[in-house]
């Protein structure tokens, strides 16, 4: 990116599991920092029930697991994404439980 931090240079992001540690500081970096002109949070239904990170971020709910949610949508524009979305199953998961991460990486990358 160049050293131009007009507004309308700035990148629009979309964070993942946006409400989490990691998508929240993020936001609130790019944000306060002036690095993204938006920043667009997604998150699970049942993890929204967080406060946003900063004032000006945004929120949208779906499941990231399904690649027919209409949260997708909401990626077509962004620049760029950030993906920290992710099952975190106990440690003796079997595969087929573990690979539900997967599945969220495929359908962000596909989207």
């Amino acid at each position: 990116m160049s050293s131009d931090t007009s507004s309308s240079s700035l990148p629009t992001v979309a964070i993942t599991g946006g409400l989490g540690n990691l998508g929240s500081k993020l936001c609130r970096h790019f944000l306060s920092n002036g690095k993204a002109r938006r920043v667009i949070l997604f998150e699970h239904p049942n993890f929204a029930n967080k406060p946003l990170p900063h004032e000006a971020a945004e929120l949208v709910i779906g499941d990231a697991g399904n690649i027919d949610d209409p949260m997708f949508d909401y990626l077509k524009g962004v620049d760029a994404v950030v993906h920290f979305s992710a099952v975190n199953p106990y440690p003796n998961a079997n595969w087929s439980e573990s690979a539900q991460s997967m599945d969220h990486t495929f359908n962000i990358f596909n989207a």
